[in-house]
């Protein structure tokens, strides 16, 4: 409270109005990136994304950029439901083998965005390559004859 006394009247007081306003210019803090930079996968696994996102007045959104080895670029928005700080949601298109690189985004209420929470993980290829047509078939063949085998080999890797 501030008080101003007026020279003429004793008596009276003036009681200014002050209005104070804050800017939040500090991005939301990111950090405990999981899974953990290198981390390996099988195919089809099904994984979970998460990220701690702290900030000095309210997070707003969090959300992760998974790239695909094929530089697809899948959007996962990663929730808080304990209200804990901790972020995280289950990431299943794990089909294509290779590596994986996340960008973790958090934004707060004031519009201040963070996106250097970054890591990878790699998926296995773990599809075992089928083989048919094996020719020649049905032939004996004597002992050191030279011949040809040809067959049609699939593998369903997925890049």
């Amino acid at each position: 409270r501030v008080l101003i006394a007026s020279k003429e009247n004793i008596n009276t007081t003036i009681r200014p109005n002050l209005t104070l306003s804050f800017v939040d210019i500090a991005p939301p803090n990111v950090t405990s990136l999981v899974p953990a930079a290198g981390t390996t996968f099988n195919q089809s696994d099904t994984l979970q994304i998460r990220a701690t996102a702290v900030d000095n007045f309210n997070v707003s959104v969090v959300s992760a950029n998974i790239t695909l080895p094929n530089s697809t670029v899948r959007q996962v928005t990663l929730t808080d439901p304990d209200n804990n700080t901790i972020y995280n949601n289950s990431f299943s298109d794990t089909a294509r083998a290779g590596r994986y690189n996340i960008t973790i985004i958090a934004n707060d209420t004031s519009g201040n965005v963070n996106s250097t929470g970054v890591g990878n993980f790699t998926i296995n290829d773990t599809a075992t390559p089928s083989v048919t047509a094996i020719q020649p078939n049905g032939v004996t063949f004597s002992q050191n004859q030279s011949f040809v085998i040809n067959a049609t080999v699939v593998d369903k890797f997925r890049s």
